[in-house]
């Protein structure tokens, strides 16, 4: 049962975080310097949180170096 609720507030936090599409960070001052990283790493039609796109970018990078 705790498990469950643990995962409905998860849910219920995932909703109340602003979304974004990958157009309205591609055109974000926040990641201007990282532009050409979020336009291969977003998806179309989705929206991200800002600090979902921070990850994927942190990710990409991490990626790049190993």
């Amino acid at each position: 049962m705790e498990e469950e609720n643990a995962a409905n507030e998860v849910k219920e936090l995932k909703k109340a975080e602003n979304r974004f599409s990958k157009d309205a960070l591609l055109k974000s001052r926040l990641f201007r310097e990282q532009r050409d990283i979020l336009s291969a790493v977003l998806k179309d039609g989705e929206d991200y949180s800002k600090e979902e796109a921070q990850k994927l970018i942190k990710n990409y990078l991490e990626k790049e170096m190993a």
